[in-house]
């Protein structure tokens, strides 16, 4: 993947809720152009916002974020937690959990274990028969 475009309410507040409760380093500040919007990264992710009109609904593509400390995570982002779960659910190691954006959409945050940074990588080794 590219990258991943989301059309938001308020650029400003959804860029101040990546950036602070999820970790996104802040790479353009656009909020003063034509249509507002920012890039930031996250992990290997280049996140694109825009405010504008939304024409679907907040639910119809959900990011999933790779963080470095699911429990950490889970614990600064008691407010914003889709479920009542009391720990970040777990799939073949896999860990996770979602919150919700200021704009409504789901986020779905995930670790990997042994230190595998994405899906991808996970699912070789998974499929090789060497995750745990």
């Amino acid at each position: 993947m590219s990258h991943l475009a989301l059309v938001v309410a308020d650029v400003a507040v959804t860029t101040a809720f990546y950036r602070d409760r999820l970790g996104m380093a802040v790479i353009h500040d656009g909020r003063a152009e034509t249509v507002p919007n920012a890039k930031g990264m996250i992990g290997q992710l280049l996140l694109e916002l825009e405010q504008r009109e939304a024409k679907t609904g907040a639910d119809t593509i959900t990011p999933a974020l790779t963080v470095d400390d699911i429990d950490a995570a889970f614990a600064a982002l008691a407010d914003v937690r889709i479920g009542v779960a009391d720990q970040p659910d777990e799939m073949f190691g896999v860990r996770y959990f979602s919150v919700r954006d200021p704009d409504g959409r789901a986020v779905e945050l995930i670790a990997f274990p042994n230190g595998e940074a994405d899906l991808g990588a996970f699912g070789r080794k998974f499929l090789e028969g060497s995750a745990a």
